[in-house]
């Protein structure tokens, strides 16, 4: 049996609502990144993440479409020709991108030295990287996992998916990688699982709804009707009942009374 940590509220939008508890439903329309980015967790002030403990890369260029490999390797020996070292190829589902350098400190002089010399390159009479940025590496070996790759989806069409593991600084620095792991894992499980990286917080989320697949309404006892989790999300609860912070079920609490172990629930895609 998990081990359950009794704790507040993990969020301070979180109400309990006897018909969500009747229902075994939950929902929160507070967006992805506001979850990541929160300060601390179970009533703990954490360090805040400094940028220098991140790694960062300069951005060169993308190619996508079929021929993208083959048009990065001829690219990066054209450059080798220029004397431009430390290039590698960051791959996506659907692209690669060329880098150049891994830098500890984004501000430091030699990473503002390599990227004015990538934007001064000249090729065949134009300057093709002076758009060059830097870029933090975790967003380009992420892959298919990361859900920041469906940011400028969601601006379009509402994204929704369900949050079931988080980490903290409480499992060590790395925790980040941890919950990459974890998210591999579920992939090799059968399951369509990401990861989302915040400044002091990483979740794991399964799969992918738009508005339409999350929700369906449902008639009130009372007369009405409200919104509730579709079948799919529901038959994905089932299987994935809570959502775990550090690997333990949290507890809901209300006036020092336990409500609930806190189940997974959707959350929306930034």
């Amino acid at each position: 049996m998990l081990a359950q940590r009794h704790t507040p509220l993990l969020l301070a939008c979180l109400m309990v609502l006897p018909a969500c508890t009747r229902q075994v439903i939950y929902s929160t329309w507070s967006d992805l990144h506001a979850l990541a980015d929160r300060r601390g967790g179970a009533g703990q002030n954490r360090p805040a993440d400094r940028l220098a403990d991140r790694q960062w890369s300069i951005q060169m260029c993308t190619f996508r479409g079929p021929d993208r490999h083959r048009a990065a390797a001829t690219l990066v020996k054209q450059l080798g020709q220029e004397r431009l070292d430390n290039l590698w190829v960051g791959e996506q589902e659907d692209r690669v991108t060329l880098m150049r350098g891994r830098f500890a400190d984004p501000g430091g002089g030699p990473t503002r030295a390599a990227l004015e010399q990538c934007r001064k390159i000249r090729l065949e009479g134009r300057y093709p990287f002076e758009d060059a940025r830097l870029v933090p590496v975790a967003d380009l070996v992420a892959g298919g996992n990361d859900l920041k790759q469906f940011a400028s989806q969601s601006l379009h069409t509402a994204l929704y998916t369900l949050q079931v593991e988080a980490y903290d600084l409480q499992v060590g620095a790395r925790y980040r990688k941890v919950a990459e792991g974890r998210a591999g894992k579920l992939r090799v499980s059968g399951q369509k699982a990401f990861f989302y990286h915040g400044p002091h917080l990483s979740i794991v989320t399964l799969g992918l709804f738009t508005r339409a697949e999350a929700f369906v309404s449902s008639p009130l006892p009372g007369g009405g009707v409200t919104e509730v989790y579709a079948p799919a999300v529901r038959q994905l609860q089932r299987k994935y009942p809570y959502n775990l912070m550090n690997g333990r079920t949290l507890v809901e609490k209300a006036h020092g009374q336990k409500v609930r172990d806190q189940p997974s629930f959707l959350v929306r895609v930034p």
